[in-house]
């Protein structure tokens, strides 16, 4: 295979309408990459992508992002067009002003003024006498400097915009005493070793003085019908992964903080809406009811053979469903056990000498596990068995981060497909 760099001169492409020839965005990014000559492998090299996300950008599956779009015109430019002709195909938000205020961060603001004035990154870059590597991050994800930012303002966007019109819109430039504090505390606890004591007590002072913070910020999330206990502890979850992978290069750490709690319970909420309704058609109000007809009509508690018949399903489907809700539901441990009758808590082991519940569901994970393919079985390992991040197993394995995320989702799902069976039997 070819790899070709960034430095690579690429011939501008020649179209005169690819927004009538290709209707969507991964169509587009799919011509551009075989009019330039490039597979789907040398095109993830050159821009950072996996190939993986490359595919499922092309076929349509995920929608990539516009830093996506500036990266595929930068390395392959098609001579006519630029970023706000595509924004405009493919329904993205075009760049028409320099006010700071219009952007969500300093990353994006970095990005429109250049597309403003029409700068390739190589350009860009020789305007702010840096490198294209370096225009590059500060799209992306780094923090730029503050004089790097002052030479932008002066040399791009004077008089209409001043330094502290820029500070005063992004946070980031404008950090507060307990920003700095941490952002040095941070960046000694990104430099130590993670066998080291002093990591280990600077990670646990982090969490410990955050715990707080990460409840009060659970709390505004009810609109999501998230028992508050739940919440909180999915809060702290995700308060722990946000220590571990803040660096002060990209950015503060309490607004990284909400958003990882912010999508960690958004996405336990969907969790807990797609047990019960995404393997049936009808929900908990629709059984209800014709529970209570057949009940009326047959005079007795229906079975759910005729059940399903009144709904119209198939008995599995409506088994799952019931399961699932079940599933869903916190069930006390002074309830009666279905099978032996005592209270849940009196089968619990009661000291270390007997055979635990825990030790059981071990040996049937581990059984489960032996029926995986070995690299499957290893993200899986190195994932939850010794909470590895993400990065370091992708150091591990030599690959991507995106492409291990991907792998380590079809590993679950052939867990969950093996257990599925399991729990039939």
């Amino acid at each position: 295979m070819v790899v070709r760099s960034h430095a690579t001169t690429l011939r501008p492409l020649r179209c005169s309408s690819p927004a009538s020839k290709y209707p969507t965005v991964g169509a587009f990014i799919a011509w551009v990459r075989r009019e330039h000559g490039f597979s789907q492998p040398e095109l993830g090299t050159v821009v950072g992508r996996s190939v993986t996300r490359i595919a499922a950008y092309e076929q349509g599956l995920r929608r990539p992002p516009a830093t996506f779009l500036l990266d595929i015109l930068d390395a392959m430019p098609v001579e006519g067009i630029g970023f706000n002709d595509v924004a405009t195909w493919y329904a993205y938000r075009p760049v028409t002003t320099l006010d700071p205020a219009g952007y969500r961060s300093i990353h994006e603001y970095m990005a429109a003024v250049r597309v403003f004035f029409g700068y390739s990154r190589t350009g860009f870059a020789a305007t702010l006498g840096c490198t294209v590597n370096v225009v590059r991050a500060y799209e992306h994800c780094v923090k730029p400097d503050e004089i790097l930012l002052r030479r932008l303002v002066r040399r791009h966007t004077a008089p209409q915009v001043q330094y502290r019109d820029v500070a005063t819109a992004f946070r980031t430039l404008r950090p507060t005493f307990e920003d700095r504090r941490l952002r040095e505390i941070f960046s000694v606890l990104r430099n130590t070793q993670p066998e080291s004591t002093t990591h280990g007590a600077l990670r646990d002072r982090l969490i410990i003085e955050h715990l707080d913070l990460a409840r009060a910020l659970a709390r505004r999330y009810r609109h999501w019908r998230v028992a508050s206990d739940d919440a909180a502890q999915v809060a702290y979850e995700a308060l722990i992964r946000a220590v571990d992978r803040c660096d002060p290069r990209y950015g503060d750490f309490i607004p990284y903080l909400r958003k990882w709690i912010a999508r960690s319970i958004r996405e336990y909420a969907r969790t807990l809406s797609v047990a019960g309704t995404a393997r049936t058609p009808f929900s908990r109000q629709t059984v209800a009811v014709a529970r209570d007809a057949l009940t009326q009509n047959l005079a007795r508690e229906p079975t759910r053979v005729e059940l399903a018949a009144h709904l119209g399903v198939p008995l599995r489907t409506l088994e799952n469903t019931l399961q699932a809700w079940q599933a869903a539901a916190p069930v006390s441990i002074d309830v009666p056990h279905q099978r032996t009758g005592r209270p849940i808590a009196s089968t619990l082991p009661a000291g270390p000498g007997g055979r635990s519940h825990e030790l059981e569901v071990s040996d049937l994970v581990h059984g489960l596990l032996d029926q995986l393919r070995p690299d499957h079985r290893r993200l899986i390992e190195l994932r939850y068995l010794h909470n590895a991040d993400i990065d370091k197993i992708a150091a591990q394995v030599a690959s991507s981060t995106e492409d291990v995320e991907v792998r380590l989702a079809e590993a679950l799902e052939h867990l969950r497909h093996q257990a599925r069976h399991v729990y039939d039997a």
